[in-house]
């Protein structure tokens, strides 16, 4: 009716494009028409390996493998050491001797013989020493923040791990994001607008959300508000939040206004409306009117207090000594 000098303003939540500013004029934007990827909040995961992430993969390896070798350097010293006739401790207790530096331990006096000092193995010890010291300081300095950190399942950001997930997007054929998707030259959401299947109901679509096993596209504004204002969706809005999470990865992305004739008089004035309402914050004011906000804002600690999931680890080292401890008394 705008383009058709029918209306002077279309007041309504249209998005900005081309082809449609060839026909219409807009005003000044009055929101975002930001479509993304809606999936069931990530879980929170057992803290017990957090003590694990305080290093990565690589230097876990590196780790063991220095260890491992001088311990095996340090056995070699004390054997050749005892063909030599030299006393010397005992096999068990100069393997471990690399882990009891790393633990702080004080230096051992092994190659300290008769007022003489076996330079290879005090070299070798006194290396580790140094390295220990840096990696001690290393892990106790992240322990704390690693460890009492809560853990989460991995989010749904991408199309890409929509499809490597296999997840099931409920996207309707004569929608027009799944027109988008079918057309996109990113090739994941073509794959997604493949495996897409209509909704049967809108109960049926939240709840494969909530149990993991599908995703849905929608503005993360319009999509709360329709849940908070839906009587039959109000089962959503008693469970804990945060309940949904919206992609950081967006299908569509475009500032929407009203639309207004060509030339129009009143562009300029609607514009100074807008921004008046936009410096007032009454966009904020409405959205946090209508949209519950037990659903859509909510704050997560990033610490946590410590639990015995948090040292379990240990625990579990010490059970698995007490077994084989156990055994050499019986087998040994």
């Amino acid at each position: 009716m705008v383009g058709y000098d029918e209306a002077d303003v279309g007041a309504t939540f249209i998005s900005y494009t081309s082809e449609r500013n060839e026909f219409v004029s807009y005003t000044h934007p009055v929101g975002l028409d930001d479509i993304q990827w809606v999936s069931k909040y990530p879980g929170q995961k057992s803290p017990m390996t957090n003590i694990v992430k305080v290093f990565d993969i690589y230097t876990w390896i590196g780790l063991l493998i220095s260890t491992g070798i001088a311990s095996l350097v340090l056995i070699g010293v004390v054997h050749i050491l005892r063909h030599l006739g030299l006393k010397q401790p005992d096999s068990i207790a100069v393997a471990l001797m690399p882990l009891s530096l790393l633990n702080a331990e004080p230096m051992p006096n092994w190659f300290l013989v008769s007022s003489k000092r076996i330079y290879s193995g005090s070299i070798l010890l006194v290396v580790w020493a140094l390295c220990s010291a840096v990696i001690t300081y290393a892990f106790s300095s992240n322990l704390r923040a690693i460890v009492l950190s809560p853990s989460y399942e991995t989010p749904i950001d991408t199309a890409q791990q929509i499809v490597e997930n296999n997840l099931i997007p409920i996207v309707g054929t004569q929608e027009l994001v799944y027109t988008f998707l079918n057309f996109s030259t990113n090739p994941w959401f073509v794959k997604v607008a493949q495996l897409a299947i209509p909704p049967t109901s809108t109960d049926e679509k939240f709840d494969a959300i909530l149990a993991g096993t599908s995703v849905t596209s929608n503005t993360q504004d319009l999509l709360l508000n329709y849940i908070s204002q839906d009587p039959t969706l109000s089962r959503l809005n008693k469970l804990k939040p945060p309940i949904f999470y919206f992609s950081k990865e967006r299908i569509r992305f475009y500032y929407v206004g009203w639309m207004v004739q060509k030339n129009s008089k009143w562009r300029i004035h609607l514009d100074n409306h807008i921004l008046l309402c936009d410096q007032a914050g009454f966009y904020l004011k409405i959205k946090r009117t209508m949209i519950n906000t037990a659903v859509s804002e909510h704050t997560i600690s990033d610490r946590e207090k410590m639990r015995v999931e948090h040292i379990a680890v240990a625990f579990m080292l010490l059970g698995i000594g007490y077994i084989i401890s156990t055994l050499g008394m019986f087998f040994l």
